[in-house]
């Protein structure tokens, strides 16, 4: 059975476990041919709550915090952008980034190497206080709203799933 946890607002279901990863250091492909020629490590965030937001202070959130401090530690110098989820890939084939921060899928390892996970976080269903849903057998007769591109976990195969762009899209 799923853990489940009530609030004024909404019924939360656990899952299952998915993993952010920080993803595809093609640093091998970037080394410049002149060592004096300083690099510049280019990140991607992915641009959904909590993850990665640009507000009127600029770009924010806990995977792209977690970039800039991968990149600090690291030590090169680093440009950390947010972008649209499916950006991602496409920046890795063009070449237009070095490293991503974002779920993992099969559309990213064909174009890129996981070097680790960096965060575990529950999947969750979020439901309407006025409908709650507290066991996955009650989401047959639901569409569920996924972003795009983010990992399914198995137990959800099969339903009917709506692909929204983002996380406000879908409680929309």
């Amino acid at each position: 059975m799923q853990r489940t946890s009530g609030g004024a607002a909404a019924q939360v279901t656990v899952i299952g476990r998915r993993t952010v990863c920080a993803a595809s250091f093609l640093l091998a492909q970037r080394v410049r041919a002149a060592a004096a020629e300083p690099s510049l490590l280019r990140i991607e965030t992915i641009q959904s709550e909590p993850f990665g937001r640009v507000g009127p202070q600029g770009p924010s959130g806990l995977m792209y915090e977690l970039g800039s401090l991968i990149a600090q530690r690291a030590g090169p110098a680093a440009e950390n952008r947010v972008v649209p989820y499916a950006r991602t890939v496409l920046s890795l084939q063009q070449g237009s980034s070095d490293m991503v921060l974002r779920f993992s899928n099969d559309e990213l390892k064909a174009v890129a190497h996981q070097v680790a996970p960096v965060l575990a976080l529950p999947t969750v269903v979020v439901s309407r206080h006025e409908a709650p849903v507290l066991r996955l057998d009650e989401l047959t007769r639901l569409s569920l709203a996924v972003p795009r591109s983010f990992p399914l976990p198995q137990s959800l195969a099969g339903l009917r799933l709506q692909w929204v762009n983002n996380n406000e899209h879908a409680i929309q």
